[in-house]
């Protein structure tokens, strides 16, 4: 039985991987800045996409970005401006690599991305895709399957954003610790050099006030002995 579930395991596993790829991705995009994500794809197969700013270091979280085809990549076959979030799903018309290139135009972005490439044979997805037969087609299907696919991916950008606020959580801690530290290390540093100093400021104040009497019992004693003589 174990090596039966197993087996169901395996062939499931590669059922999914045959079907889809997905790449979710969790960047920086510095200001004025521009990154670039590749995938290649077969013809008549759809590529879907996901992106969210997360994080913005300035008052602005919108971002700019273009998809290039194979044909070209001087004119982006799509382009949008100032979007904070965005997704679509297009169908790949010719064999090759698309780029989807993203560029913060004002503040430094923190943003997430994911892109799904259906990977079943050329043809298939676009008559599942766009000529759906009325026999078999059931529109409520259909927006149920989308709606699906939306919150899965929605739920990779969630756990990529919890991986990065618990990886986040721990750097601000072991920070806070290492400051801590720090701070207790130079209190003691600062209270012993305060004891020093304050020591070493009296010391050299009763060696003066010393050397002042004693020059004064001289003056006095040389005086004494000038007005004996007079006498």
């Amino acid at each position: 039985m174990k090596c039966v579930a197993r087996l169901i395991c395996i062939i499931s596993w590669y059922i999914n991987c045959a079907f889809v790829a997905s790449s979710p991705v969790t960047f920086e995009l510095r200001t004025g800045q521009q990154e670039c994500m590749y995938v290649e794809a077969s013809s008549g197969t759809v590529i879907s996409y996901y992106f969210a700013v997360q994080h913005s270091l300035g008052s602005k979280m919108e971002l700019d970005y273009e998809i290039f085809g194979p044909d070209s990549d001087v004119e982006p076959m799509f382009k949008r401006q100032r979007e904070l979030q965005g997704e679509w799903s297009f169908l790949a018309h010719k064999q090759g690599e698309y780029a989807f290139c993203f560029q913060a135009p004002e503040a430094d972005l923190v943003v997430d991305v994911q892109i799904v490439v259906d990977l079943q044979k050329p043809g298939e997805a676009a008559e599942r895709k766009t000529v759906p037969s009325s026999e078999s087609f059931d529109p409520l299907q259909d927006n149920l399957d989308r709606s699906l696919e939306l919150i899965e991916r929605q739920l990779a950008v969630f756990e990529a954003n919890m991986r990065r606020y618990k990886a986040r959580t721990n750097r601000n801690g072991f920070t806070v610790l290492s400051f801590g530290s720090r701070a207790r290390f130079l209190a003691v540093c600062g209270t012993t050099l305060t004891v020093v100093v304050l020591v070493a400021q009296t010391h050299c104040l009763k060696s003066r006030i010393k050397r002042l009497l004693r020059r004064r019992r001289g003056t006095w004693s040389d005086d004494g002995a000038n007005v004996g003589e007079r006498i």
